[in-house]
């Protein structure tokens, strides 16, 4: 992975549950909801430059922010 993390397949797939539980794991909040909220969501409003034509032609407005693409 370009982050330099090193980690199965599986280890991906609960990182990846972890944020779609909004931080929460098997009932116990590891993460700020909050912070995950942040952290997934896009932080420039689009028409900004940040934000090219291609990034606004995908379905849903695509944005990347903290590593994450959305």
């Amino acid at each position: 992975m370009e982050s330099g993390v090193n980690a199965r397949a599986i280890d991906f797939a609960k990182f990846g549950v972890l944020f779609q539980n909004g931080g929460r794991w098997q009932g116990a909040q590891i993460i700020p909801q909050a912070w995950v909220e942040e952290s997934t969501g896009p932080h420039i409003p689009y028409g900004e430059s940040y934000y090219t034509e291609w990034f606004a032609s995908l379905p849903g407005h695509a944005y990347y922010s903290y590593m994450w693409w959305g």
